[in-house]
């Protein structure tokens, strides 16, 4: 056999090494050792009434968040049409983050406001669980948002 042909029988595994060795941290969750960076997904925003006339309020909206290395924080939700800007900072390891956002010019003005919470990443789940609790200017109980991100 020449070399020509014990080079093509040996290209096929050698091009499937090479795929998997560069498949297997994305395959293994190593997207989500560290906070920063571009996450998706669907956040839950509960208002609870305010002065008894206005019955609780849950909101699902698609989400865009951007985490830069500085810790800069810019995003935007579907539906309810907020812009979202703010800071990140390490919350027990470089994987998981403090956040310390502002929702302005949402659809639901209820949902404007200052909020604080965590973004929690699982490198066995391969996403990032995101706790939100805030108040609008005009809302007296606190109001929760949550959602699942990915990557």
């Amino acid at each position: 056999m020449d070399s020509i042909a014990m080079g093509r029988l040996f290209m096929p595994p050698l091009v499937l090494v090479l795929v998997a060795a560069w498949a297997a941290p994305q395959a293994n969750g190593q997207g989500y050792a560290n906070y920063h960076g571009d996450w998706r997904g669907t956040l839950n925003f509960f208002v609870p009434p305010t002065d008894g006339a206005v019955a609780p309020v849950d909101v699902a909206a698609a989400l865009e968040l951007s985490i830069a290395a500085d810790g800069g924080v810019s995003g935007r939700t579907g539906v309810a049409a907020c812009r979202i800007a703010g800071m990140a900072g390490d919350y027990l390891n470089g994987a998981q983050a403090s956040l310390v956002l502002d929702f302005s010019g949402c659809r639901l003005r209820r949902l404007d406001g200052n909020y604080q919470g965590l973004l929690l990443t699982s490198l066995a789940l391969e996403h990032a669980s995101l706790r939100l609790k805030g108040r609008a200017p005009d809302n007296v109980a606190a109001i929760t948002i949550s959602g699942i991100l990915r990557r």
